[in-house]
């Protein structure tokens, strides 16, 4: 799909597989390109993974990500405490040391310990330097208030754009088979999929609240929908990511037919499953909708209004509190 090699090929997914996809082009790509391109899976992976954990999306080994994030103790004066946020909603802990410096120079060092062993061995270590030692009780049975921040940059990065590319032609080469994906109308999208030295992007993040309503899908459903123009000789991509992150990928400038091609590609992350949303357009509209003057492309703040309520409401359905923070 990539370098026309046919030698020493691999599955290929749509979407990448840690965001849930299980959807496949067999010998899709080589195993050198594959592992490129994972590289920069595995960057967007680790920008997403609070969000991969919220959504509670399996990846192929069928395990949701645990969640670092930020704890607070009502009653506890310890501040920048962490832990490990499990699937299950269960957090643990972990120890907290921290020193400071008193106005009249001396140093006061402080410790939280979620076990008594890690405690003892604080204080047998204070001990022996000498230290003046005192210990604060912990109720056995604590409230703990975790929290996260989760920011949209990820959506601007080369990473994120080279993937989206190439969930693109990956979606082209499901629907349409590798052969028509391997054809020569693609080389500039394939080019940007692989090579990063290349300086302008066929990708870019776009906000279409109307686009977005017209899908109607939910923070766990990805889409490819694509459009092939023989008059005007050209074929878009409009791929959503987590039911309201959208992007805009020009598959080419040189199509090559004469008629007219489209295809659409839904899919769930949580059921892994394709399917066939209702629709009250055709592909080659919603298109038209993503590239009419009603899109604003590459502005984050727009692109976060838009995917706010669909996070919002999923949020709401589990009682978890979501504070939106403003762009600074």
């Amino acid at each position: 799909m990539f370098c026309g090699t046919d030698k020493d090929l691999t599955i290929e997914h749509v979407f990448p597989a840690f965001m849930g996809g299980e959807l496949e082009v067999p010998d899709g790509s080589c195993s050198r390109h594959n592992g490129e391109i994972a590289v920069w899976e595995g960057k967007i992976k680790k920008d997403t993974a609070f969000l991969l954990h919220l959504l509670q999306i399996e990846n192929r080994y069928g395990i949701v990500p645990n969640a670092k994030v930020d704890v607070t103790i009502p009653g506890v004066d310890v501040s920048g405490l962490q832990g490990i946020r499990e699937p299950s909603g269960t957090i643990k802990l972990f120890d907290k040391v921290r020193e400071i410096t008193r106005e009249d120079g001396s140093k006061l060092r402080s410790g939280f310990f979620v076990s008594n062993k890690s405690a003892e061995k604080f204080l047998a270590k204070a001990k022996e330097r000498g230290e003046r030692i005192s210990e604060r009780p912990v109720e056995e049975e604590i409230a703990i208030d975790s929290s996260f921040l989760f920011t949209m940059a990820f959506c601007e990065t080369p990473e994120t754009r080279r993937v989206v590319a190439k969930i693109a032609l990956a979606a082209v080469a499901h629907d349409l088979g590798t052969g028509y994906a391997q054809s020569s109308q693609f080389d500039e999208l394939r080019q940007f999929c692989i090579d990063t030295s290349l300086p302008s992007s066929p990708v870019s993040y776009f906000s279409n609240k109307a686009l977005v309503g017209a899908l109607g899908c939910s923070v766990y459903q990805h889409s490819v929908i694509a459009y092939f123009s023989a008059r005007q000789m050209k074929a878009w991509a409009v791929v959503t990511l987590f039911g309201g992150l959208t992007f805009a990928v020009q598959l080419t400038e040189n199509y090559q037919e004469s008629s007219n091609r489209q295809l659409c590609i839904f899919y769930d992350a949580v059921s892994r499953e394709r399917f066939t949303p209702t629709l009250r357009t055709n592909e080659m509209s919603l298109v038209r909708l993503a590239l009419s003057d009603e899109s604003i492309f590459e502005d984050k703040k727009l692109l976060d209004e838009q995917w706010a309520p669909l996070i919002q409401a999923y949020c709401a359905e589990r009682g978890i509190e979501l504070s939106l923070i403003p762009p600074s």
